[in-house]
C-alpha cells in the first residue's frame, strides 16, 4: 500500500510580524501511513497544519496534496483533504444528522444517503445520530466531526489533537477509530497530539519539530532505538560515590537515587562500564534496564536548545 506520495511538504517557511516561525520544513507522507506530528507547545505544529489546510499562506515553500500544489490548484488539492483543526465545527442545537446535512450543503458535489449512513456507521453513531449534539459527550462530538470529514471521501485526513480533553474511554474509542479508518478505509492520516503514548501506539512514522525546525523523523521503532537507555546499577553502598566519579569521567550521565545509581547510556556501552568498575574493585550486583519509549526519545531531543 505504501509508495504513493499523498502529502509533500518542501522547504516550508513562515514568518509572522518579522519573526520566522517555521524554518525550511520538508517531509513526505506516503499512502496508507498514520503519520505522527510532535513538538512541544509553541513549536509550530498548529501553524504548519494551518498552512497545510490552506488557512494561512506560507512565506515560501510548497505543499502538495495528491500532486496538487495548494497555492497553484487550491480547489483540486482540497478535494483530497479533510481536517479537524482545534475544535470540531458543530452546531450544538442541531442533531448529528442535521450537522451532516449542513456539511453536505457546503460541498460542491452530490452525496447519496447510503454514503452518509455508511459514514455514521463507521464512527459508530447510528443509535444517537438524531439526538441533539449538545447532549453528546466530547468523544461523540469528535466522532461526529470525523463523520463530517468522511463525507467528502478524502485521501488525507488531518487530525489536530483529536483526543484533547477526553477521558480514557473516549481516547480508546478514537484510537480504535483511527486504526479502522487506516486499515479498512485506506485513508492516510496525519495526526498531531501531545499524548506521546497514543502516537507510539498508533503511528507508522513520526516527525518531531521544535522552534519551527525539524529535529527528528523516522519510524517509532527507529527513534526509540536511537535513544539512550536508562539503567539501574546497584553496587556496595561504600562504593557509590567512587562509582559515580568513574562513570562521569567516561562522560556518562549518572545520579544517585537512594542506594541505586541511575545511568543513561547506550546499551552497547554497558559491558565496558561494568568492566571498568570491576577494574576499580567496584562490583555490580544488580543491573536492570528501563524499557525505552517514544516519550523518552521526545524529551531527550526537545530538551536541547536549537
Amino acid at each position: 500500500m505504501l509508495g504513493e506520495e499523498v502529502l509533500i511538504v518542501k522547504n516550508l517557511n513562515k514568518s509572522l510580524k518579522g519573526k520566522q516561525i517555521i524554518h525550511d520544513l520538508s517531509f513526505t507522507v506516503q499512502k496508507g501511513q498514520i503519520y505522527g506530528f510532535l513538538g512541544p507547545n509553541g513549536s509550530g505544529k498548529t501553524t504548519t497544519i494551518r498552512m497545510m489546510t490552506g488557512m494561512i499562506k506560507p512565506t515560501s515553500g510548497s505543499i502538495k496534496i495528491m500532486g496538487c500544489d495548494i497555492q497553484e490548484d487550491f480547489h483540486k488539492a482540497m478535494q483530497n483533504l479533510s481536517a479537524i483543526v482545534e475544535h470540531p465545527a458543530l452546531f450544538d442545537y442541531m442533531s448529528g444528522w442535521q450537522n451532516l446535512i449542513q456539511t453536505i450543503r457546503m460541498l460542491d458535489k452530490k452525496v447519496n444517503i447510503d454514503h452518509i449512513k455508511e459514514c455514521i456507521k463507521t464512527v459508530e453513531l447510528t443509535d444517537r445520530i438524531h439526538d441533539k449534539v449538545k447532549d453528546y459527550s466530547l468523544g461523540m462530538k469528535q466522532r461526529l466531526a470525523i463523520a463530517q470529514s468522511l463525507i467528502s471521501s478524502p485521501k488525507l485526513l488531518i487530525l489536530d489533537e483529536p483526543t484533547n480533553g477526553m477521558d480514557p474511554s473516549g481516547i480508546k474509542d478514537i484510537r480504535s477509530l483511527i486504526k479502522k479508518l487506516s486499515k479498512e478505509h485506506k485513508i492516510t492520516i496525519f495526526i498531531s497530539s501531545h499524548l506521546l503514548v497514543e502516537i507510539e501506539n498508533l503511528c507508522d512514522h513520526v516527525l518531531i519539530i521544535n522552534k519551527g525546525k525539524q529535529i527528528a523523523s523516522g519510524s517509532v521503532q527507529e527513534l526509540v532505538k536511537e535513544s539512550s537507555s536508562e539503567f539501574t546499577i546497584i553496587v556496595d553502598s561504600v562504593d557509590i560515590d567512587e562509582a559515580i566519579h568513574v562513570l562521569q569521567e567516561q562522560g556518562i550521565k549518572v545520579h544517585k537515587e537512594n542506594d541505586k545509581l541511575l545511568v543513561q547510556c547506550l546499551k552497547e556501552e554497558i559491558p565496558h562500564l561494568v568492566n571498568l568498575l570491576y577494574k576499580k574493585d567496584i562490583y555490580v550486583y544488580i543491573l536492570n534496564q528501563k524499557e525505552n519509549s517514544l516519550e523518552d526519545y521526545f524529551l531527550s531531543v526537545t530538551r536541547e536548545v536549537i
